[in-house]
């Protein structure tokens, strides 16, 4: 339950100095002072996680929703028993302990660049009786140590499109998969992009003024694009699924229900509370579209690493 306490002035200040250390970052140290800059503004109610959140019925609160988005990919993964999984970019490792708890499977290796995030990781899973299944690593997804054909299933929830590049990623996710194995993530990618459209093109068209901006130019390409280069590497049953009507509008529509709460005004910081709402309450109101989110496509993709 959310209480009316305010801010503290000291997240202020922990905030303010984030803010200044990502803008002055570049690389592998900006990626990690803009993950901790989320830490400080976490809008959840009794967990924390990271995700926009998969708006299906019966979801009342952020936190519902952001776990609804690890069931849907727990399913899209078909995780069991048995399987050995690797979670890239896991956050606060909520979602891998949920899986724990609610698919049976065997073991989980999380890798996330950040410090703070693997720490706390490892103290949920701790708190959580599940550290025996669960390992989590700092490192980047993008420079994989894992041996060849070592996962059943490869996860990860909104974190692709931060990697940089991508396409790295998808390349140790085939190379570490078993055959059979699943690939399973959300990502985020643009709505359009013409043929003739550059990479860079492509994501200036709607990361101005966005949460977007400084992510790797190099993943800016749409569905298409996307679908090929995993068949290029060898995936097969390549499907890339839009659910952006149950992400994007109803997460917006949920927080302009409740940016005006004193309780819920009270969890965000005094300097980003302007902006904050004037993003979500812009010139066209109570609609998604005019938002940078507008050019964005929230997909599901999943594939599959074929038997030799």
């Amino acid at each position: 339950m959310l209480t009316t306490t305010k801010y503290p002035l000291r997240k202020e200040f922990r905030l303010l100095g984030k803010l200044l250390q990502a803008e002055l970052s570049t690389g592998t140290k900006r990626a990690q002072r803009i993950c901790e800059v989320w830490d400080l503004l976490l809008l959840t109610e009794r967990t924390r996680y990271l995700n926009f959140g998969y708006w299906v019925d019966g979801c009342e609160i952020v936190d519902d929703a952001c776990e609804a988005m690890v069931d849907l990919v727990g399913r899209a993964a078909e995780l069991k028993p048995g399987d050995r999984v690797l979670d890239a970019g896991f956050g606060y490792g909520e979602q891998d302990v949920r899986w724990l708890e609610t698919t049976g499977v065997s073991e989980i290796v999380g890798v996330n660049i950040t410090p703070l995030h693997v720490r706390e990781a490892r103290r949920l899973a701790q708190a959580k009786g599940v550290a025996d299944r669960v390992r989590f690593l700092q490192g980047s997804a993008t420079e994989l140590t894992f041996g060849a054909e070592t996962f059943d299933k490869v996860v990860s929830i909104e974190a692709l499109v931060q990697f940089a590049p991508r396409q790295k990623f998808l390349e140790h996710a085939h190379r570490v998969l078993r055959p059979n194995g699943i690939f399973a993530v959300t990502d985020i990618i643009p709505l359009t992009a013409q043929e003739n459209q550059t990479p860079t093109a492509a994501k200036q068209k709607w990361e101005k003024d966005s949460f977007f901006n400084g992510t790797s130019k190099e993943n800016w390409y749409a569905a298409d694009e996307y679908s090929r280069r995993l068949t290029a590497l060898g995936f097969t049953d390549v499907t890339i699924r839009s659910i952006r009507d149950d992400v994007w509008e109803p997460w917006r529509r949920y927080m302009v229900s409740r940016i005006d709460d004193p309780a819920f005004k009270a969890r965000i910081s005094r300097m980003i509370y302007p902006t904050y709402r004037k993003y979500l309450l812009d010139e066209v109101g109570q609609r998604v579209a005019g938002q940078p989110m507008a050019q964005a496509d929230y997909v599901l993709v999943v594939a599959r690493k074929p038997e030799r």
